[in-house]
């Protein structure tokens, strides 16, 4: 997400984040919490 979010594709690292989610489920809240410091959207 940090690299998408650096290069402006914002949208690729909103799918990252998905795709994250959905690797690690038990991660969900940290991850999503990561996403929000880096402004993902919908983090």
């Amino acid at each position: 997400m940090r690299s998408r979010m650096t290069l402006g594709e914002t949208a690729k690292a909103a799918q990252a984040l998905k795709d994250g989610i959905a690797a690690n489920p038990a991660a969900a809240g940290r991850l999503k919490a990561q996403g929000q410091l880096l402004g993902v959207p919908g983090a």
